[in-house]
């Protein structure tokens, strides 16, 4: 956990310019609490929601990990998706989510399942809202959350990112709900309304557009600024090698001097030949 922790806090810290948290008050300073986070931009996104929960556990879908170099990058409760194959863990997972929340600890849980950049969040699944019941059911207070995630440029290279944590959800349920699908489709309303209050929700792409029409520069500045980086970067590789031959090796002056003649006889030939 602790490797994990500051590896993310590295990666933040190279990869975006400043990483904002806007309404750290409702985060409370113990007990069990659970975070539903919007998911927007694929795997950063646990990056940065840990900056706003640095000691949550988060449930990550299975085939990250099936790898060496997928265990080091992610940790946390292995979840499949039905495109996975792997369902039949699932109740596993949930197992162990209501378990972590027992124990006073933090969850972070991505109800979309998947990510996306569109003009609105995916279709919400049901596993966040089964959490809460089971841990309900034991008797024992629980903090709802719901998180939202802001790219300046998800695809620029030191952007800026804001996380947004909404108020907590009221969880406590009327007398009428009293049949378990009714209560499932009750907290799972709620949890919809309580993200769509801290994302991004417009009615299609192009409204989308025009939202982040005036940004239009910042794709072109990072491109030029990547091109100008490449460029300058050969040019001192090719200085720092010519440095080190003069320093280091100045028997093959003669020999440099002779095929550089010859480079530039071959490209400027004489008139007469």
């Amino acid at each position: 956990m602790k490797w994990h922790f500051f590896f993310h806090a590295f990666i933040r810290r190279l990869y975006f310019s400043r990483v904002t948290v806007t309404g750290a008050r409702h985060v409370p300073a113990a007990g069990p609490l659970l975070a539903v986070c919007l998911h927007r931009n694929g795997a950063v996104d646990g990056f940065v929601y840990r900056a706003a929960l640095p000691g949550a556990a988060f449930m990550v879908k299975a085939t990250l990990r099936r790898s060496l170099m997928g265990r080091l990058f992610f940790n946390g409760v292995e979840v499949a998706r039905s495109e996975d194959g792997e369902r039949g863990k699932n109740q596993e997972a949930i197992d162990e989510c209501v378990s972590w929340l027992g124990r006073g600890g933090t969850l972070a849980v991505f109800p979309e399942g998947t990510s996306g950049l569109g003009p609105r969040h995916l279709p919400f699944k049901s596993g966040a809202a089964r959490i809460a019941l089971r841990h309900l059911e034991s008797g024992q207070p629980l903090t709802m959350l719901p998180l939202g995630i802001h790219y300046e440029c998800p695809w620029a290279f030191r952007s800026r990112v804001e996380v947004v944590i909404g108020p907590p959800m009221p969880l406590r349920l009327p007398d009428h709900f009293n049949s378990p699908g009714a209560r499932l489709q009750e907290v799972k309303r709620r949890l919809t309304e309580s993200l769509e209050s801290v994302g991004l929700n417009v009615p299609d792409a192009g409204w989308q557009d025009l939202a982040v029409s005036g940004l239009w520069w910042l794709p072109v500045l990072y491109f030029t600024l990547t091109w100008l980086a490449v460029r300058c970067w050969y040019r001192l590789k090719k200085l720092a090698v010519v440095a080190w031959n003069g320093l280091f090796h100045s028997a093959l002056r003669p020999d440099a001097l002779t095929v550089h003649r010859a480079v530039l006889a071959a490209m400027n030939p004489s008139p007469h030949e």
